[in-house]
């Protein structure tokens, strides 16, 4: 069953289209719900996940959209589910019906887990190859915040803030701020790469050229600092 909300069609104007995947249960009556105006907001509500009624309930859908967007002169279209099945079918549905022009931007707002979300992005071309951007709020402990991303960080030894040791072939690093980072990387899920400095003046220089992320070493403040 697909409910619109307050679908305005006016020529020459801006147009935000809503689409958005519920639960029958969840679904709200038209006369219940308003919209600001210049936004259509289209629920495609299900029970359950199957595929083949999800194209028959999006195949609708899509037709209006499509009819918004051809007498609206700046179309954005948002996309909000977190079934997989759902998001395929749009895929296919906004391809097949052409939905999406070159200047439609389409926002994709899901809570897949990352793996999901990135195989389902490969995989059609109205998410790989159109005007997309996708929001992904889905908050898995071992995927928030940096990813598992490596940084470069600069530091110059300073003890007892930051230390440098050497054992054979291997450098190794302790000290009060060290330690800080490596907490700091443990909660904001990143590693880090220490780039080799050999004065405080390098130390700052490569993350005022951008080549480091940060300096981890704590700093005094004095004038000459100061004037970069």
């Amino acid at each position: 069953m697909c409910k619109k909300r307050n679908l305005e069609v006016n020529a020459g104007k801006r147009k935000i289209v809503v689409i958005e995947r519920k639960e029958v249960t969840e679904c709200t009556s038209i006369g219940d719900v308003g919209a600001a105006r210049g936004v259509a907001v289209f629920e495609v509500c299900m029970d359950g996940q199957d595929t083949n009624v999800t194209q028959v309930q999006l195949s609708p859908v899509v037709s209006q959209a499509r009819r918004l967007r051809q007498v609206s002169w700046c179309v954005m279209v948002v996309v909000v589910s977190d079934d997989p099945a759902f998001l395929t079918a749009f895929a296919d549905w906004s391809l097949n019906g052409r939905l999406l022009v070159w200047s439609t931007r389409l926002l994709v707002v899901t809570r897949l887990p990352r793996k999901d979300l990135q195989a389902l992005l490969v995989s059609h071309w109205t998410f790989s190859m159109m005007n997309t951007l996708v929001i992904n709020t889905e908050t898995s402990a071992s995927d928030k915040r940096f990813y598992g991303a490596t940084i470069n960080v600069t530091a110059f030894t300073f003890e007892p803030y930051w230390k440098k040791s050497i054992e054979g072939n291997t450098t190794r690093y302790s000290g009060t701020d060290y330690n800080q980072l490596v907490a700091v990387a443990q909660a904001m899920n990143f590693t880090f790469r220490v780039l080799p400095s050999h004065s405080w003046i390098e130390v700052t220089d490569q993350v005022q050229i951008r080549k480091s992320f940060m300096a981890t070493v704590i700093y005094g403040v004095i004038p000459q600092e100061l004037e970069r």
